[in-house]
């Protein structure tokens, strides 16, 4: 998602693994739309296809396991005037995405769901609250119950089904610049700006995580793959694909590994997918290249296909 300028502070980090060997980065395939500013990411194992959300459309892009466009979806005459983070719920074959309406008196932010069998809207869920600034990223628990990120006020957002709301779930200072979310289980992980932290879900019991004698931060997307998190490490350069290892039982991580650093190909890259034991993301995204007199435009001068890599994972 889109990069944080509060993030962006006058601070020195030096970043150390535990190693530092390089997997073999593949180009995976290309969007065809350009110009393209892409902020989100998901893969469905049901009918296997990535989707990703076009910002200045908002389009939600379809793409085939084998890189070919199968069309989208146009969440923009559903009311959607932002797009970010989207998750699959494989039970019930319904995309989430974190998006936002405009009343025409002010932006509120809101959780779009679709029906992936059909393409079509089965209800938006907004923030009645009026607090919530920026819903970034979604997962959704083994039990259907589907978690939101909201960067700006330390808070986590869950979805109320049966009254079509988004509720606060937990606000926290854990949670400060909460970012990338992913779960295993009923249990949530979340990259903030102060490193990751872990929620039980069935007590609320909230823990950082950190590893001993290294700092973890400026991690965007987040994706739980076999005993480890797999984070895109954006804000602090150079650009890390880092894998996380946690203990027997997930509540803390032993040892990390980068799996790609500083490679050509990436400019800024934001949020990918798991895919059987592959890791697909975007290299660039185009996000920064919006013209700022031309609303849902883009610097034809900047702007650059989208690129998809991918990352085969050890198990």
């Amino acid at each position: 998602m889109r990069i944080k300028t509060l993030y962006l502070l006058a601070i020195i980090i030096t970043l150390s693994y535990t190693a530092t060997a390089q997997h073999e980065l593949q180009n995976a395939y290309m969007l065809k739309e350009n110009p393209a500013i892409i902020e989100g990411m998901t893969y469905d194992p049901i009918g296997k296809n990535f989707y990703f959300g076009e910002s200045t459309s908002k389009h939600i892009l379809r793409y085939t396991s084998a890189g070919r466009s199968a069309g989208f979806i146009d969440a923009a005459k559903d009311g959607m005037t932002s797009v970010l983070g989207m998750s699959v719920n494989t039970k019930t074959h319904h995309l989430w995405i974190c998006g936002a309406t405009d009343t025409g008196t002010n932006k509120v932010m809101c959780m779009f769901q679709y029906d992936l069998s059909n393409g079509k809207l089965v209800s938006k869920l907004p923030d009645t609250s009026g607090k919530a600034k920026l819903f970034n990223d979604v997962t959704i628990t083994d039990d259907g119950s589907v978690f939101v990120t909201e960067t700006y006020s330390r808070t986590l957002y869950t979805a109320d089904p049966d009254n079509g709301v988004m509720t606060s779930y937990m606000e926290h200072d854990l949670l400060r610049d909460a970012n990338g979310i992913t779960s295993c289980g009923d249990t949530i992980y979340i990259s903030t700006s102060r490193g990751i932290v872990r929620i039980n879900t069935e007590n609320k019991n909230i823990t950082s995580i950190p590893l001993d004698e290294f700092m973890i931060a400026g991690i965007d997307g987040l994706y739980y793959y076999r005993n480890s998190l797999i984070g895109i490490q954006n804000v602090f350069f150079p650009v890390n694909i880092i894998r996380y290892y946690l203990d027997n039982k997930n509540q803390k991580i032993s040892k990390a590994e980068i799996l790609a650093s500083g490679h050509p190909s990436f400019v800024i890259p934001t949020t990918g997918a798991i895919v059987n034991n592959d890791f697909y993301f975007m290299s660039n995204n185009n996000i920064g290249t919006e013209d700022a007199s031309a609303p849902n435009k883009v610097n034809m001068k900047k702007v650059k296909p989208v690129k998809i890599a991918r990352l085969a994972l050890m198990n």
